[in-house]
């Protein structure tokens, strides 16, 4: 069994349907004091986009390192039914061979198992809902999945947020309706951030902190129009922020590009671990770290949408190509 004073734990933190809309990324009126903790004591990523814009193929690919579209996992939850390529594996099957617990849960009580929404049938991907069920000494690999800010919005009555202090991207109506819903949007961070909280606070009382590395992401971009389903920035773009203590310099921004695709194989570097062929994604942290070119998205079906559009993207440019172009943006769902 691997000691887990020697070997360094795992922590990945989802946000869902989240955009980089915190105030250490620079978006006034929101308040995240926890992230913000994070960021000062980690890394920023400005530059962070997952490989689709909605939930069950944007997961498929992170926990499998490969795209969605090479494995059958592209079309929104159509695909349950099936078991996962016999020649691929979760990144939790990784570290269980390794000799690490894996648990999945959204956090406080921990209570039980939280989000999965893979597109293909995973069987056991984890071995319990808490790092504390695992054996003595035993290092951890979990998930902590919080759902409040995916529709409908949690709102933070500690804080309420007015609507007319919420300043809303310019290609929305200026409309108090619109003001609300984002202010509502806005609040669901709030209660995010408090709850990231709780999870630093009880790493720090169990003495986890300084052997865990902490990754916060989001599985994509924020559920307003243009956002979520969609290949636009607000899609597509997500908050990326890395703990790894004595590893990562404190307060650090990364410019660097860097796709979901490339999380499991990154964290399974840095773990020490030998990264399956199968697996797409490029390294961005660790020794074995390189950049990226560009990073590439693709949305297909979404609920109950016939779609497919891809897109391609570097620091400077996006191109968003539409193989349906007879067919709306806005069609039914």
């Amino acid at each position: 069994m691997s000691d887990s004073k020697s070997q360094p734990n795992f922590l990945w933190i989802y946000g869902e349907d989240l955009s980089p809309d915190l105030a250490c990324y620079g978006t006034p009126v929101v308040q995240t004091p926890n992230l913000d903790r994070l960021v000062a004591e980690g890394a920023r990523y400005t530059n962070a986009f997952v490989t689709c814009s909605v939930c069950s193929p944007s997961r498929s690919a992170i926990i499998t390192g490969t795209y969605q579209v090479s494995f059958d996992a592209h079309n929104h939850r159509s695909n349950r039914d099936k078991p996962l390529r016999q020649d691929m594996q979760l990144i939790t099957d990784c570290f269980r061979s390794a000799g690490y617990f894996t648990s999945n849960s959204p956090g406080p009580p921990y209570n039980r198992a939280g989000k999965t929404d893979f597109n293909f049938v995973a069987e056991n991907p984890f071995d319990g809902i808490d790092w504390n069920q695992r054996a003595d000494g035993q290092p951890f690999y979990a998930q902590i999945n919080i759902p409040v800010t995916h529709r409908d919005f949690v709102p933070d009555l500690n804080r309420p947020i007015d609507p007319e202090d919420v300043e809303i991207p310019p290609y929305y109506p200026n409309h108090p309706i619109t003001h609300k819903d984002w202010a509502m949007y806005l609040e669901s961070i709030q209660v995010l951030d408090r709850r990231v909280g709780w999870i630093l606070k009880r790493l720090d009382e169990e003495n986890l902190t300084e052997n865990t590395v902490i990754f916060f992401m989001s599985d994509h971009g924020r559920a307003h129009p243009r956002g979520k389903q969609f290949l636009y920035d607000g899609g597509t773009r997500i908050p990326l922020i890395v703990r790894w203590p004595d590893k990562i310099e404190a307060g650090t921004i990364v410019e660097d590009l860097v796709s979901g695709v490339d999380f499991a194989p990154t964290t399974l570097s840095i773990a020490g671990l030998e990264v399956p062929d199968f697996m797409q994604g490029q390294i961005f942290l660790g020794e074995q770290a390189n950049q990226r070119r560009a990073v590439f998205s693709a949305r297909d079906r979404c609920d109950e949408t016939d779609d497919r559009i891809r897109a391609a993207r570097n620091k400077r440019f996006k191109y968003i190509r539409n193989y349906y172009p007879d067919r709306p943006y806005t069609q039914f769902n």
